[in-house]
């Protein structure tokens, strides 16, 4: 059952930037399923980065991360040739203009 809630989808997600980019918002966000449910994740590794895959139930796939940290790894860090574009997305400063910013839709049409 909790697999088939809609979470976070088109219908909910208004705009999305990074960095000030306008950027879609259908390859920002992850699902894992935890014991306390669905948690949405922005910026996480993929399954394949973090665990050994060959040896976890795929049943279920609890981490659904597609996106590659192709000039990142946990031991070093950003390479040389990481652009600010590159995936993990890092923060270059503070404020809204720096970071990641979503808009959601508001369907609660029972409310004024």
């Amino acid at each position: 059952l909790i697999k088939d809630m809609p979470i976070l989808t088109q219908e909910n997600l208004g705009d999305c930037s990074i960095r000030s980019e306008l950027t879609s918002c259908a390859n920002l966000f992850s699902y894992s399923l935890t014991e306390e449910g669905v948690c949405v994740t922005f910026n996480g590794l993929s399954a394949n980065e973090l665990l050994r895959t060959e040896n976890i139930q795929t049943e279920d796939p609890y981490l659904s991360s597609i996106n590659k940290s192709t000039f990142w790894t946990q031991e070093d860090g950003y390479s040389q040739q990481a652009t600010v574009r590159t995936y993990p997305y890092r923060s270059l400063g503070s404020g809204i203009s720096a970071g990641i910013s979503v808009t959601l839709q508001n369907h609660d049409f029972l409310l004024e």
